[in-house]
């Protein structure tokens, strides 16, 4: 129930501050903060960037250059690659993701947006192992089916449900 309705505050705050379409990048370790600011971009009828928490900061700058990104939501591990990108990106706008919490709790009435499941959702960078990093475009309904068919392929029960996604970045 909290993640819900953090992320229903959060996009909310989202979709007030940037409107819909608005490229937004996430970097950091696994946590609460990475999966609420995936689910909330995504919900707020924005387009979610995950970045490879192994990239260096100008490799990170070249794919939001590429991908026409101006702000990155970063753990604190990443003060210092959001530092560096700011210098590289101009513009560039950089959330750290305790400022994350201010944003739910400044947002008195969370509001559900509608989305467009066919629009691009999700820009996924690929590893590069057979040259230059790439960009998979995926929507709601891409990643819907995807999880959809992880869901299938599991089996479930009463003391062992979980569900695992490699890796979140």
């Amino acid at each position: 129930n909290r993640l819900y309705d953090d992320v229903l505050k959060l996009a909310t705050h989202f979709h007030q501050t940037y409107g819909e379409r608005t490229r937004i990048a996430v970097i950091g370790e696994n946590s609460y903060e990475w999966i609420l600011t995936y689910f909330a971009v995504v919900c707020s009828n924005n387009i979610i960037v995950p970045i490879d928490k192994e990239l260096s900061a100008p490799d990170i700058a070249e794919l939001l250059k590429e991908c026409e990104c101006h702000t990155l939501i970063y753990s604190k591990d990443y003060d210092d690659i959001a530092d560096d990108i700011g210098d590289i990106i101009p513009n560039f706008e950089a959330i750290a993701m305790p400022k994350l919490r201010g944003y739910i709790e400044a947002v008195e009435a969370a509001e559900w947006i509608k989305t467009d499941k066919n629009a691009l959702a999700s820009i996924i960078y690929t590893s590069g192992t057979t040259g230059k990093s790439k960009g998979v475009m995926l929507s709601q309904n891409n990643l819907t089916a995807a999880t959809n068919s992880s869901c299938l392929s599991m089996s479930y029960d009463d003391k062992n449900t979980f569900v695992s996604v490699l890796p979140p970045h």
